[in-house]
Parts: C-alpha cells; structure tokens; sequence
C-alpha cells in the first residue's frame, strides 16, 4: 500500500508539472483536441514558423482577421509555406492548391466550422477564409510574390496559416 501510495504521488506531481508546462505556453487548449489538429496540419508541410501573424498595425481590423476584435485576447502564430522560386508559375501554384486542399480537408475532417466572412474577396490575400473550434481561430490563404502591376495574378508561390488560440485567464 506504502508503494502503491508513493507511486501515485509521483505521478500526481509529474502530472501537475506537465499541465504547468503546458498552461506556460499560454494556452489552456494545448492540451485539448485543438492542439492535436495543429500539430496535425505542421505536419503537412515544411512550415516556416513566426509568432507574428501579419495582424498588427492598421490592417489589423476584424474584416481582416476573421472577425476578432479584440487581438489581445488571443495568441498568434504564423505558418508559411513557400515552394521554390526555380518552379514554374504553373507548378508552384500546383503545389499550393495541393496544399491548401489538404489543409482544407483536415480542417473538414476534424469539424472546424468555416466562418462566414461574406464571401471570398478578389485581392490576394484572400483573408476571408477562416475556420473555428473551440475557441481557436484559423485563418489560412495562397501567397503571392510572383506578380506585377502590370499584369493579373494568376500565380501562387506560398500558403500561411495564421492561428489565433485564447489565451488562458
């Protein structure tokens, strides 16, 4: 029983350390089913990683950030995936829509629920395709540096996820 009791204690204290470890990323849903799809959807892809999620500054309205209006009420994070510039137009946007049918068809099979943003919008990037699950906000669209002012768009080079997780209280 004295065995039985210790063990349980050191497993009670390992547990405590683990959940502390994680509340100190700032994220009560790290361990949640949440944290499984992301981790998931890094695994899609070579990810270039940034705290920053292109959500600051004037831009940084609520039409733009899938609705949320209060941006400190959420920590970011910035996945960008850029194929070679060596490839073709064609082939780099092949390789991006193969991706972004991917990343769509985990967030579908996962039940993140698409928010409605009015509608896809003509500019690139398109930052009206957004997705929600308990509490976590997904924001993900095609990149571009392949285009001139002097000619449209047709062309894609990059994809981001931009993540946006509520921070613990």
């Amino acid at each position: 029983m004295e065995n039985f009791l210790k063990h349980t204690i050191v497993m009670a204290k390992t547990l405590t350390v683990a959940f502390a470890v994680l509340i100190s990323f700032g994220n009560l849903y790290a361990a949640s089913a949440t944290s499984e799809d992301l981790r998931d959807l890094r695994s899609l892809a070579a990810w270039r990683a940034s705290q920053e999620s292109g959500s600051s500054g004037p831009d940084a309205t609520p039409e733009r950030l899938c609705g949320i209006h209060n941006l400190s009420n959420y920590e970011t994070q910035r996945l960008d995936q850029e194929v070679p510039s060596s490839l073709s137009d064609r082939e780099a946007t092949s390789q991006v829509e193969a991706l972004d049918r991917k990343v769509v068809a985990l967030l579908a099979e996962r039940n993140w629920s698409k928010i409605d943003m009015g509608g896809p919008s003509k500019s690139i990037p398109d930052l009206t395709r957004c997705y929600r699950k308990q509490g976590a906000i997904l924001q993900i669209f095609k990149t571009t540096g392949r285009c001139t002012m002097n000619s449209p768009c047709t062309a894609y080079d990059g994809f981001t996820v931009n993540s946006f997780l509520p921070k613990a209280k």
